[in-house]
């Protein structure tokens, strides 16, 4: 089983050290490479509403990140993320359940209605998982980035065949 814990100061140096590998910073719409202090301002300006940011491990190994941002209350929709840093994970189960987790979260936590994901269309792997999870073309861009979305009904009608798929539990959506 996974374990997930919010984003903390502590672990903003691992998450751009992360966040700056080639294997993750490849797929990002900003390939940039970020640097301290930049980390610490990005940090600081998140939201305590719109912002969720999660770090998830395995067997007390930490994998990546998954987020949620744009969060709008009151129309119930977001936007959603993952990577995995630990290249030792690539392609991992852990990766999906961590998925799974975050839009559980965002779905019967936070009762948000409809999530939007933006792909590069070279991310093969991405986007097969998001399609898998229930996401479906929303639009595409001429950027080479797709844009998906979720709604909670598919998602929640999908959700135990992934949990079974993956043959785990999740952990509390208390974090």
């Amino acid at each position: 089983m996974i374990q997930v814990r919010r984003l903390g100061f502590d672990d903003l140096q691992l998450l751009r050290y992360w966040r700056n590998k080639d294997h993750v910073r490849e797929w990002m719409v900003d390939q940039r490479r970020i640097g301290y202090l930049e980390q610490q301002h990005w940090f600081n300006s998140l939201s305590d509403t719109s912002d969720h940011y999660f770090v998830y491990s395995f067997e007390h190994t930490d994998i990546g990140s998954v987020n949620l941002t744009h969060v709008d209350i009151p129309s119930g929709s977001f936007s959603a993320g993952i990577f995995c840093g630990n290249s030792e994970f690539l392609r991992h189960k852990a990766n999906v359940c961590a998925l799974i987790w975050l839009y559980s979260y965002a779905f019967e936590k936070l009762k948000l209605n409809e999530a939007l994901a933006t792909v590069n269309v070279r991310n093969t792997s991405a986007r097969r998982l998001n399609l898998a999870i229930g996401f479906t073309p929303h639009e595409v861009s001429s950027k080479g980035f797709d844009l998906l979305k979720l709604t909670r009904s598919e998602f929640l009608t999908r959700k135990p065949k992934l949990l079974k798929l993956v043959g785990t539990t999740l952990p509390s959506l208390e974090v």
